[in-house]
Order: C-alpha cells, then sequence, then structure tokens
C-alpha cells in the first residue's frame, strides 16, 4: 500500500438497509483504522453525507425507502459531496446492473457476500486514487494560481516597460530637438567668426603682422573644426528623426577619393606622414550621395591621421566585388589600432574607448557614428580589422545599384 497517504485517518460511510451487512463491514474497516459511520437507510445516509463528507461510502443498492442508484444520483447532485468516491455493494450479478451502478456515478462495486480481504483491498485501491486525484486538482489549482500570479506580474511589468519606452523615447525625442536648435542657433555666430578671420587674413582691412596672421589662422582652424563638429551633431540629430536625405546620382568614384585624400593632405604633411592611394580601374562611377559619401572617407581619413604618430603611413582603397555585386572603399593606417574586443563600441555617438585618448586626441566620438549611419542609409556595410600597436583598416562596401534617394 502506499504510505503518502493517510488512508488510516480516513473517514467512511456504510450505507446498508440489513444490520448484519453493517455489523461485519463496521468491524472490517474500523480493524484497519478508519473512521467508520454506518447509516441504515437511503435517507438518512444523505444527512450524515452532507454532515461529515467522508473519503468514501460503501452503498448498498437495494434498500426499501431509496435504493442506492438514486442515493448515489442525490449525492453527486450536492456540491459538498459530489466528489466522495461511492463503491456499491450489490448481491445481483448481471451485467445490467453493474453498468446502472457506473452510470449513476459509482466507481466500483463489491458482491455478496463479503470478502474481508476483497472489501479492504477495494476501498485501499479508491482512498488513494481519491487521495490522488485531490492531490492532482491542489497542484493544478496552486499551478494555476503561480500561472496567474506570473501573468500578472508579467502585464504589470510589460506596463512599466512601455511607460520607461515611452519616455526614452520622449528625451531622445528632446535631445534631438535641442541637438538641432543649437546647432542653428551656434551656426550663424560661428559663420560670422569665419568670415572675419578669413577677411583679416586675406587684408581686406590692411596688412597685419606674421603674428596677428598666425593668430587670424588659429581662429579660422578653431571655428572651421567647431563648425564641423556642429554640423555632424545636426546629422546625428536629423537621422534620429529621420530627417537625414540622401540624394543619389552617378559620380567618378576616383574623383571622389581624390579630392578627399587633398583635403587632408595638408593636415598629413603637417605630421610627415605618406599617404597611399590605390584605386581599382574597374571601379568606374557609383551610385551615391556624393556629399554624403565624401563625409564617409573624409572622416575615415582624418581619424587614420590623427590616430597615426609622425613618420606613418595611411591609404585609401577601392576595388570592385563583382562576386557580391558591390564596390568597397577601405582607409588603412598603422597607428595606434583598437582593441577587438572594443570594436563594437566605436560605432556609438559621444564615446571614446579610452579616456586617455580623450585627453591625447581631440575628438567629440561623433565621426564613426555618422559614418556608419551614413553607410548603412547607402544600403552598405562598415567592418573593421584593427590591432593594438599595429594599425587599422576600415572598409565601407556599396551596393552597386541603389535607389535614388533614402531618408533615414
Amino acid at each position: 500500500m502506499p504510505t503518502n497517504f493517510p488512508l488510516k485517518n480516513s473517514a467512511l460511510l456504510i450505507v446498508d438497509d440489513q444490520k448484519s451487512n453493517l455489523k461485519l463491514l463496521y468491524d472490517i474497516l474500523q480493524r484497519q483504522g478508519f473512521q467508520v459511520f454506518a447509516a441504515k437507510g437511503g435517507q438518512y445516509a444523505l444527512e450524515i453525507g452532507r454532515q461529515t463528507q467522508p473519503d468514501l461510502c460503501l452503498l448498498d443498492i437495494n434498500m426499501p425507502d431509496m435504493n442506492g442508484y438514486e442515493v448515489c444520483r442525490h449525492f453527486k447532485k450536492h456540491p459538498a459531496t459530489a466528489n466522495i468516491p461511492i463503491i456499491f455493494l450489490t448481491a445481483l450479478g448481471e451485467t445490467e446492473d453493474k453498468l446502472k451502478g457506473f452510470l449513476a456515478g459509482g466507481v466500483d462495486y463489491i458482491t455478496k457476500p463479503f470478502q474481508p480481504q476483497e472489501v479492504i483491498a477495494r476501498v485501499h485501491t479508491h482512498l488513494s486514487l481519491s487521495y490522488t486525484r485531490r492531490a492532482l486538482a491542489q497542484n493544478e489549482a496552486r499551478l494555476q494560481k503561480a500561472h496567474d500570479e506570473l501573468e500578472y506580474k508579467v502585464a504589470e511589468r510589460t506596463l512599466e516597460l512601455q511607460q520607461a519606452n515611452l519616455q526614452l523615447r520622449q528625451l531622445s525625442r528632446m535631445k534631438d530637438e535641442f541637438l538641432a536648435n543649437v546647432s542653428h542657433e551656434l551656426r550663424t555666430p560661428l559663420n560670422g567668426i569665419l568670415g572675419n578671420a578669413e577677411i583679416l587674413l586675406e587684408g581686406v582691412y590692411g596688412a597685419i603682422n606674421a603674428k596677428q596672421q598666425q593668430a587670424a589662422q588659429h581662429i579660422q582652424d578653431g571655428g572651421q573644426d567647431l563648425l564641423t563638429l556642429i554640423n555632424r551633431m545636426l546629422d546625428l540629430a536629423n537621422s534620429n528623426k529621420g530627417g537625414l536625405e540622401l540624394h543619389v546620382q552617378a559620380v567618378s568614384a576616383q574623383r571622389l577619393c581624390e579630392e578627399s585624400v587633398q583635403q587632408i593632405q595638408e593636415t598629413a604633411q603637417r605630421k610627415r606622414l605618406s599617404i597611399s592611394l590605390a584605386l581599382d580601374p574597374q571601379v568606374g562611377k557609383i551610385q551615391v550621395d556624393p556629399q554624403r559619401f565624401k563625409q564617409i572617407l573624409l572622416d575615415l581619413l582624418s581619424n587614420a591621421v590623427k590616430f597615426t604618430a609622425e613618420g606613418g603611413q595611411i591609404g585609401l582603397e577601392s576595388r570592385a566585388d563583382s562576386a557580391k555585386q558591390r564596390v568597397c572603399f577601405a582607409v588603412w593606417d598603422n597607428g595606434i589600432g583598437i582593441d577587438p574586443k572594443r570594436v563594437d563600441q566605436l560605432f556609438q555617438p559621444f564615446v571614446q574607448l579610452d579616456s586617455r585618448l580623450a585627453r591625447e586626441y581631440e575628438g567629440s566620438g561623433l565621426g564613426l557614428s555618422l559614418v556608419k549611419r551614413l553607410v548603412d542609409l547607402h544600403g552598405g556595410s562598415l567592418s573593421v580589422e584593427s590591432q593594438p600597436g599595429q594599425g587599422s583598416r576600415f572598409e565601407a562596401c556599396f551596393p552597386l545599384r541603389i535607389q535614388q534617394m533614402f531618408r533615414y
């Protein structure tokens, strides 16, 4: 017998109109340690059953006032007694009578005259089954409760996350609007400063000495750097708002590459850097936004110049990749390099990988973020290969055919 059910503490109800049968069953079951209630008739059995709610009922079929089938049906209708297992006691041996008992709601039958071992075995079996069903029902109820609680918590957490995401989007939109407004407001006075610096350098108001000319040049260089930063901030804000546009046209890749190298040539010469230009003759005209394409190359070339020590080397290469129907442009250097584990952080706005670099090399951390967005906007891809102390190689690849205009 299973020992994980409290069978000996179970309450049993025996119902029979024969006093001798009641006494026999009472003695058999009480010796097994059960708490036994007895009823000599159907109506009395219903009253005891509703009051005591026994764990199992042994019910005689043939009784004068109310037969066992009727008593069983009454038990099954009442919520307090509906789940009580009922074993019929019968001298009837016809299959039809047994079937009638099962249809009324019985779980088993014991034939008269009673055999003590059979009575004990069937009682134990159905008590065990009953306790098992109860345990399963309790576990199912606990699982359902846990499931409901979990669903509630998930729904609650989801609502919190939705509200947090909404707040973040609002804050991001406010930040982008702030950046755009500040950028517009700064460009007007800065253009005036740059214009006056240029006038001084050209001697419109008269000749200036070497020191004055050097100071004016510093003003113009610093102002130009600031204007570049402002333009990048404006581009970043526009890209976040979906307002960054591409105007694609067929342009000469060689011309754009040569113009880009020419624009950083003076800065590179100050550091005595040698510049290598290796262009694939198979790369002719490409479908890009020329202004944005040059911005990509200039940012990559400027970074190569910035992070390469004096006397080093930088280069720009192009190649046709007919297998993948694309053209690729690579900017390389033999500068300080990047830890490969931190490459993913390169393209996050306002991020520099090392605080020491921020002190040693000027920069806002916006350039590569915009490069990545502009390459993505062209439908292309940007990859990086780098090792600390050995240099870096950035390669931007563009599809051969893209639409005439994109919006980011």
